[in-house]
């Protein structure tokens, strides 16, 4: 079990990720409008929003590229949200943010604090069985 500061972290890092894919999500929408069908371009060829961001469909998902360089890796939700995670896309973002997140910059630590925050029902895995992701309780 992680100490209760790692565990707030850990939260901390899903609510950090959540909100950047969201707010990615949200651009993409503005830019693009709601349905991405024709938007979706082949996969290695990467698209700028007029900001300068960039954008990359792969799957069922989106790599997202801020100006600043941030870096969120999605897929979209059965909903089609981007509130959903897992334990490789968490410790990706966390990667790019080492003295925010220093405890999570490998992937096996991601994944013991994905175990205990599922262990202490803070975290679920989606009911809907094509939803490989984990969403916040």
């Amino acid at each position: 079990m992680l100490g209760y500061c790692t565990q707030m972290e850990f939260l901390d890092l899903v609510h950090a990720y959540i909100a950047t894919s969201t707010i990615a999500l949200a651009r993409l929408k503005l830019e693009l409008g709601n349905d991405f069908s024709d938007a979706k371009s082949p996969k290695g060829y990467p698209h700028q929003l007029a900001d300068g961001s960039e954008y990359q469909f792969h799957g069922i998902g989106c790599r997202f590229t801020e100006t600043s360089g941030i870096e969120v890796d999605f897929d979209f939700t059965p909903s089609g949200g981007a509130n959903g995670f897992d334990a490789w896309r968490l410790w990706q973002f966390a990667k790019q943010l080492p003295v925010e997140y220093s405890n999570f910059q490998t992937l096996n630590s991601v994944e013991t604090a994905l175990k205990d925050a599922i262990a202490k029902h803070l975290v679920h895995r989606s009911k809907i069985g094509s939803d490989k992701l984990f969403y916040l309780t």
